[in-house]
């Protein structure tokens, strides 16, 4: 998530990154359903299809990120996997940087896939089904044609991050030591042989898109992919049923999901699922440290929206909070 100063409306700001692209201009009223997270988000259309412009601050976000994200995406589409094209801007680069007067920029455009996502559409076991299918096939790519291609930061690599940023942060003990002991404890999975590539790592109801006249599931936001455990990815998709479906469905969804996913991946499933616990505790600190980050600075007078989302955010960093101490 970025930092709260970021959130703000920034259309002006977008309407100077998208003029590096070709746009219907008429379709800048949808600039009206932006979204801010981790990059801002402004929808648009060019030739009448949907597109949608993504930037984030150069500070908050390298460009070898990028690239490497991008990476990933390509040659997922040359493998025939189901993820939206990235759209060349009008001198051809798929990253355009720019200096504005609000600082230094990283901008991408993407076409737009399906109408809605899964979180937003009516589910059933046969849409679990293809859920599950569609990581089975993200994560077979990444084991037979694409994890030596692609350079990411490991979760290794993330929890070194996240140790640097505790000892400067002056964190609690329960923290230090929840980081301690989740770099053991996976570090003891890889060494056991545990399965490790490329993994999605927010492959969630939110970020699956539905073509609702063909069916076809489409994966967005590669944002956040790194080397990791595959049995990560499943974690987060069953923390986002859980979290999104009534009670009475979590288990069907659940198994269908898992029947999609070992239709591609093999009846290997439980031995991902062994250590779920461990995976989600990995989770709970890296939002925790990141929404840390994200309130990190505060200002006088606030807005009223910036105030009841910083109570909100601290609501949940303090769960996740209790939940680390626990574990520690």
């Amino acid at each position: 998530m970025l930092k709260l100063k970021y959130l703000f409306d920034q259309r002006e700001l977008a309407k100077m990154l998208i003029d590096n692209w070709k746009y219907d201009e008429e379709s800048l009223s949808l600039f009206d359903y932006f979204r801010i997270s981790s990059n801002a988000i402004y929808p648009f259309k060019v030739d009448g299809k949907m597109a949608f412009l993504r930037f984030v601050p150069s500070s908050e976000k390298s460009i070898s990120e990028i690239e490497e994200e991008l990476t990933l995406m390509v040659l997922l589409r040359n493998n025939a996997f189901a993820v939206p094209r990235i759209i060349p801007s009008m001198d051809g680069r798929l990253i355009e940087t720019k200096e504005t007067p609000w600082g230094s920029y990283h901008a991408v455009v993407f076409e737009g896939v399906g109408q809605k996502s899964l979180e937003n559409v009516p589910l059933d076991d046969e849409r679990m089904f293809s859920y599950g299918l569609l990581l089975g096939e993200f994560h077979e790519l990444s084991k037979n044609r694409i994890a030596n291609q692609i350079s990411r930061k490991s979760v290794f690599d993330i929890l070194a991050d996240l140790a640097e940023t505790a000892t400067h942060t002056n964190e609690q003990a329960c923290i230090i030591k929840e980081i301690q002991r989740l770099r053991t404890e996976l570090e003891a999975l890889k060494a056991q042989g545990y399965a490790m590539g490329v993994i999605h790592y927010d492959f969630e109801l939110d970020n699956i898109m539905v073509d609702e006249n063909t069916g076809k599931l489409f994966a967005i936001d590669f944002d956040d992919a790194m080397k990791g455990f595959y049995g990560q990815d499943i974690e987060r998709v069953l923390n986002s049923i859980i979290s999104e479906c009534d009670d009475d469905k979590v288990d069907p969804f659940t198994q269908a999901f898992l029947k999609g996913y070992t239709s591609v991946c093999g009846n290997g499933s439980e031995a991902l699922l062994e250590h779920r616990n461990l995976y989600k505790a990995f989770a709970d600190l890296y939002k925790y440290m990141r929404i840390r980050k994200s309130l990190a600075e505060r200002w006088d007078h606030e807005p009223d929206w910036m105030q009841n989302l910083r109570k909100r955010l601290e609501g949940w960093m303090n769960g996740y909070l209790d939940a680390i101490c626990v574990n520690a």
